[in-house]
């Protein structure tokens, strides 16, 4: 079973000012004894498809198997839930790109450590204007993103640095959340943006054109860490057996998406914990590859070098991150490892 209380949290700029001052703050529960129950604040956001294994763990309990309780902290964006864990407010974190960006703007006052990459392909689909049937006619228009440094700013522009367009030829305008973005493509204020299911099919459904699926629009699959398991390394070598029982529970619940045979199920869980139509589901396990080698989730629990270091690269080519920052002092897959077995 899990809680659920929602947190409003600040701007970007504001975060930043708050997560150089806030480290000392970061809470380190006693790991509790052997046998005993864990109960991890993890910090969600909308009811979308990215917290796909989470329902997953929670449905098939998994988390229960291994003694794990969640209280879920709903917030924004995940520059909202790195904003959590840099003040001890939750321990599970979900975004490597603010993350990182926490880590530049504190000059390394934030320590924080990407444990395992769940989702590791952008699960987004390109909704836009009728006028704009190719990535390459998004240049003069102006396309929403999230926050100045969050993970769907950081793969817009890679999007349009893979089809050759120079990213200033686009103006990018920070609008929200996926349902914020939405709003702005109905308004007119948006010509496109990258929205998540199932907001993108409700897109289609009033008219909006689907250019595509980002990672089937980029010849190299588009590997980045969009979504997975941030930590304050203090806290995680202190509650090692929590992060490991928690780690092993998402791992089981990555291993259950990963074979086909799971298919029905995985869609009647994603439909109940979204609201979403069963067809809607269906069509998002078919589009994000489920259970196929291309698939938007990672197989197994750990660290996805591919897919973190494309985060960190595109951070570099959007430079929002130093040159010489390397993935090694970011990742840490040893807690997997130890799930894994």
């Amino acid at each position: 079973m899990s809680r659920t209380k929602f947190i409003r949290t600040t701007s970007a700029a504001a975060t930043a000012l708050l997560l150089a001052g806030s480290l000392a703050a970061c809470s380190s529960d006693e790991p509790a004894a052997d046998g005993e129950n864990y109960t991890i604040t993890y910090t969600t956001g909308a009811k979308l498809v990215t917290d796909w294994d989470v329902y997953v763990a929670e449905d098939q309990g998994y988390f229960a198997k291994h003694g794990v309780e969640i209280e879920n902290v709903s917030t924004d964006t995940a520059e909202g839930a790195t904003q959590l864990l840099a003040t001890g407010e939750a321990n599970i974190g979900r975004g490597l790109p603010p993350m990182i960006q926490a880590t530049v703007q504190s000059n390394g006052g934030v320590k924080l450590v990407d444990v395992a990459d769940t989702l590791i392909r952008p699960p987004f689909f390109l909704n836009s204007s009728k006028d704009i049937k190719t990535v390459k006619d998004l240049k003069g228009k102006t396309v929403g993103t999230s926050s100045p440094t969050d993970s769907t700013t950081v793969v817009t522009l890679g999007l349009i640095s893979r089809a050759g367009i120079p990213t200033s030829d686009v103006e990018i305008l920070p609008a929200g959340g996926t349902a914020a973005r939405f709003a702005g493509l109905q308004s007119g204020a948006l010509d496109a943006s990258a929205l998540l299911p199932p907001i993108n099919y409700t897109a289609e459904n009033e008219g909006f054109h689907s250019v595509g699926y980002l990672p089937d629009l980029a010849d190299d699959g588009f590997p980045f860490a969009f979504a997975g398991v941030i930590v304050n390394p203090d806290w995680a070598s202190e509650n090692k057996d929590a992060l490991v029982s928690y780690l092993q529970a998402r791992g089981d619940a990555l291993e259950f998406l990963a074979d086909p045979k799971n298919k029905e199920e995985a869609i009647r869980i994603l439909a109940e914990a979204t609201e979403t139509d069963p067809a809607i589901a269906e069509r998002t396990y078919d589009d994000l590859h489920i259970g196929t080698e291309k698939s938007a989730f990672n197989s197994e629990i750990g660290i996805h070098p591919e897919a973190s270091q494309g985060v960190l690269t595109g951070l570099q080519e959007a430079e929002l991150a130093p040159a010489e920052m390397t993935i090694d002092e970011l990742v840490d897959d040893s807690y997997a490892a130890e799930a894994r077995g």
